[in-house]
C-alpha cells in the first residue's frame, strides 16, 4: 500500500475533559468496532461484512465464530478485524506496519502551550486517509479492500488513544518518551510499576470474552449516547489527532506533573502518581469517552 501525507492545517484549542475512562488493547479496539458496527445501517453492515469475507484471515475467523454463541456474525468480524493489525505484529506478515499505529506530536513543557510539531511522516494520520480511500475504491482488489478495512477500523481506535499521538521531549527524554512507554509509574499503592502507555492502553480491561465485550459496548453507548456527544460529528482525522494530543498533554501527562517525578525512567524506582486515585478515575472517564467517540466516528466515516 502506498502512503498519502496530508498537511496539518486545522487549529484545535487545547481542552480538558471534565467527566470522570481503560482502552485500546484488544478489548478496547473491539469495543470501538462493536459500537461502529451497531451504528451502521443494515445495508452497510452487509456491505462491510462481505468485504471482510475476503480478508486473508477470514477462514480462521469464521471457524472461531462457529464455536461461539450470542454474538452477531458481522459484529464479530468487525471485532476480529479491529485487533488483526496488532495480532500480526512481529510475525513477518507483509501487512504488518509498526509505524502506522501512532504519530509523535511533540510535547514540550516550557511555560507555554507547546507547538504541535510532528516528528514522523508515515503515521496513523497519513494511513487513516490512505486506508479509507482504498476501502471506498470499488475498483480495488477485494482482498486489498478487506485488509485496508481491518487497518482502518484499528487505526480509528489508535487515533483516539491520547498516547498514540504524542511523545514528551525534555532533558530526560531528548529523543522522546515513545508515547509514554519510557515513563514508569505506580497507579495504585501496593501495585507493580507499569509504563504510562500500557496503563492507558489497558483502560477498558483485559478480558476477551466476546459477550462481555458486547455488553460493555452497549453499556458505554447507554452512558455516552451519540446525541450527547456533538463532537461525534467531527470527521476530520487531523482534528481527532489534535484532540488526542491535547489529552496526552493535559490528562495523561497531567500537564507535566508526572514528568517531573523522580525515578520514572526505571520500573525499579517508579514513583506513585500524586493523587493516584483521582488520576485513574479521570483517565478511565477520558478513555471511555474517547472509545465512544471512536466508535461513533468510525461508523460515520464508513457511512459517508
Amino acid at each position: 500500500m502506498k502512503t498519502i501525507l496530508k498537511p496539518i492545517t486545522l487549529f484545535f484549542a487545547l481542552f480538558l475533559i471534565t467527566a470522570t475512562s481503560f482502552a485500546w488493547n484488544g478489548r478496547g479496539h473491539m469495543i470501538v468496532a462493536s459500537i461502529a458496527y451497531r451504528n451502521l445501517s443494515d445495508s452497510l453492515q452487509i456491505h462491510y461484512t462481505d468485504i471482510l469475507k475476503e480478508h486473508p484471515f477470514y477462514q480462521d475467523w469464521n471457524k472461531e465464530f462457529n464455536e461461539l454463541t450470542g454474538i452477531e456474525f458481522g459484529e464479530f468480524l468487525f471485532m476480529k478485524a479491529a485487533t488483526w493489525p496488532d495480532d500480526i505484529r512481529k510475525s513477518g506478515n507483509p501487512n504488518d506496519h509498526p509505524e502506522w499505529h501512532y504519530m509523535s506530536y511533540k510535547i514540550v513543557y516550557d511555560g507555554k502551550i507547546p507547538k504541535r510539531e510532528v516528528t514522523d511522516t508515515v503515521n496513523v494520520l497519513t494511513q487513516l486517509e490512505h486506508c479509507l480511500d482504498l476501502v471506498r475504491n470499488d475498483d480495488e482488489e477485494t482482498n486489498e479492500r478487506a485488509i485496508a478495512l481491518a487497518w482502518y477500523i484499528h487505526l480509528v481506535g489508535d487515533m483516539h488513544q491520547p498516547l498514540h499521538t504524542a511523545s514528551l521531549f525534555n532533558t530526560l527524554y531528548p529523543k522522546g518518551d515513545l508515547g509514554g512507554n519510557s515513563i514508569n509509574v505506580i497507579v495504585k499503592a501496593g501495585n507493580n510499576a507499569t509504563n504510562l502507555h500500557s496503563f492507558w492502553d489497558g483502560l477498558m480491561g483485559t478480558g476477551k470474552s466476546y459477550s462481555a465485550i458486547c455488553d460493555q459496548s452497549r453499556n458505554l453507548t447507554s452512558t455516552h449516547t451519540e446525541p450527547s456527544l456533538p463532537m461525534a460529528d467531527s470527521l476530520s482525522f487531523t482534528l481527532w489527532s489534535y484532540e488526542s494530543y491535547a489529552l496526552a498533554a493535559t490528562v495523561a501527562h497531567k500537564n507535566g506533573e508526572i514528568d517531573r517525578l523522580s525515578g520514572i525512567k526505571s520500573k525499579d524506582t517508579a514513583p506513585l502518581i500524586p493523587n493516584a486515585e483521582q488520576y485513574v478515575k479521570t483517565a478511565k472517564a477520558t478513555g471511555e469517552l474517547r472509545v465512544a467517540l471512536g466508535g461513533y466516528r468510525l461508523a460515520k466515516t464508513l457511512s459517508d
